[in-house]
C-alpha cells in the first residue's frame, strides 16, 4: 500500500563481501527476517564489485562530514562509499527528461517502479557493477502527455516514477496536511507515488514551495503567483543565498 516508506524501515537486506569472495553470477536473495541465519545471510551477501563504490581519501571524508553534519554518520578516509542511487536529468524537452537509478539485487528483475521490460533494455555493453543499477523514468506527468501550460488531470493516468531510496521517505506530500491538494486523485499522496517532472516543476522562490506527488502541473499555475520559477532546478532553490541588507556595503553620499 502507498504509505510512508523511507529505507529505515525496509524489512529486507543484502550483506557486502568487501573483498569480493562470492562467485560470480550468484543470485543475491537478500534477507527479509529480523534475525536472519547464517544460512541467509550467505545466500544475502554479495560482492563489492557489484556496486559502483570508491574509497574515501581524507578531503572526500572531510567534505561528507561537514555537508553531512546533520546524518549522525561520521566519515573517515579509507572508508568505502557505495552508490545506492542517483537521479539524471537533461533539458532535451521544456520539461527536461528525468532517469532515476537504484541498485537491484536481481538485476533482470528489478522492483517497482522498475520492471522486467525496462532491464530487459539494458545495451549489451552494460555490464559488470554498471548493470545492477535498476531505472526508472518520468517523461511525462501524466498520460496521455499534457502542454506546458493548459492541460488537465482529468480523464489521464498518472505516471509513476520515482527512486525507492529517496522519494519514499519524504512522508505525505498532499492532502490536508501539507495543504496542497493532488487534482489528479486525493490518493495520490505519499513519495513512493511520485514523479519526477511533477514535483520539480514545483521549483521556484521565494518562500517555501511544497514537493507533489503525481499530477499534471501547469507552469501558469496560480501556485507560481510572486514567484520566480526555477526551469525544474531544485537545486538553484536549495543553494540561493538570501541577501543581508545589512552586509551590503554604505551607499555613496
Amino acid at each position: 500500500p502507498a504509505q510512508n516508506y523511507p529505507t529505515s524501515t525496509w524489512k529486507t537486506h543484502v550483506y557486502i563481501a568487501t573483498k569480493n569472495q562470492q562467485p560470480a553470477g550468484k543470485v543475491i536473495v537478500p534477507t527479509a527476517t529480523a534475525n536472519p541465519t547464517p544460512q541467509e545471510i550467505s545466500a544475502a551477501t554479495c560482492n563489492l564489485s557489484d556496486f559502483i563504490y570508491f574509497k574515501l581519501d581524507a578531503a572526500a571524508a572531510d567534505y561528507l562530514n561537514i555537508e553531512d553534519a546533520t546524518q549522525g554518520i561520521k566519515a573517515s578516509a579509507g572508508d568505502l562509499a557505495i552508490l545506492v542511487a542517483m537521479h539524471v536529468t537533461t533539458k532535451e524537452i521544456s520539461n527536461w527528461t528525468w532517469q532515476t537509478f537504484f541498485w537491484a539485487p536481481d538485476p533482470k528483475n528489478p522492483p517497482f517502479p522498475s520492471n522486467s521490460v525496462a532491464a530487459s533494455l539494458r545495451p549489451s555493453q552494460l555490464q559488470g557493477a554498471a548493470s545492477h543499477y535498476a531505472v526508472s523514468t518520468a517523461y511525462a506527468m501524466v498520460r496521455p502527455n499534457q502542454p506546458i501550460v493548459g492541460g488537465t488531470n482529468k480523464g489521464v493516468t498518472p505516471v509513476i516514477g520515482y527512486n525507492p531510496f529517496l522519494e519514499p521517505g519524504l512522508g505525505q506530500l498532499n492532502g490536508p496536511l501539507p495543504n496542497f491538494p493532488n487534482k489528479l486523485s486525493p490518493a495520490i499522496q505519499w513519495g513512493m507515488q511520485s514523479n519526477c517532472m511533477s514535483c520539480h516543476a514545483l521549483a521556484s522562490y521565494p518562500g517555501n514551495p511544497p514537493y507533489t506527488a503525481d499530477q499534471y502541473i501547469s507552469m501558469d499555475d496560480p501556485i507560481f503567483k510572486g514567484a520566480v520559477q526555477l526551469d525544474f532546478a531544485w537545486s538553484l532553490q536549495g543553494n540561493i543565498i538570501p541577501v543581508n541588507a545589512s552586509a551590503q556595503p554604505a551607499s555613496k553620499k
